[in-house]
């Protein structure tokens, strides 16, 4: 006879600890992997008109959790727009392990996302972003710092809404 090690959600989250708050949390996880969900860089029709000259850039985030439930992902995606005909795509996640199942509030994960796992990312973003320009044979864009306090994140985005950004899909053609 087979064991049947599932649990179901109830009783996960019974066994699970809660965390009150980011030092706590800061103090549990450990940095497990930065890994690369996509990274493209393009030539694109559109450039700037007179008046438009800024870059666009763009930042999307997603959380998920482990499988195993000990464990969390923080992934962030950079779309840049250089406005002189270049885009370029950054798609990274941080991977956090945690010693044991944590109940960990949707306030808290956006404050660990703001705080402290886009400020781990960043630096692969920009690396990302640079590399694929000196790859093209164009100009580098610099992404400008961002200081503790400066990265918000928006509005939750739908499940579909989600889905598209992220999920993987087949060339276009």
């Amino acid at each position: 006879m087979q064991r049947d090690d599932r649990v179901d959600g109830d009783e996960q989250l019974a066994s699970s600890r809660v965390v009150g708050d980011i030092h706590e949390l800061v103090e549990l996880v450990e940095l497990e992997d930065v890994f690369l969900w996509e990274e493209r860089s393009r030539r694109i029709d559109e450039t700037k008109t007179e008046g438009d000259e800024v870059p666009r850039v763009r930042n999307v985030m997603n959380v998920a959790d482990r499988a195993d439930g000990l464990g969390i992902g923080f992934r962030f995606r950079m779309t840049f727009d250089d406005r002189q005909g270049n885009e370029f795509i950054a798609d990274l996640q941080a991977q956090y392990e945690t010693p044991e199942r944590l109940e960990v509030s949707q306030e808290l994960r956006t404050e660990f996302a703001e705080r402290v796992a886009f400020f781990t990312v960043y630096p692969y973003l920009r690396a990302s972003i640079q590399t694929a320009a000196a790859r093209m044979g164009v100009s580098a864009p610099v992404l400008a710092i961002v200081r503790a306090g400066q990265f918000k994140l928006g509005s939750p985005m739908s499940a579909d809404a989600a889905a598209n950004e992220f999920e993987d899909r087949a060339p276009e053609e």
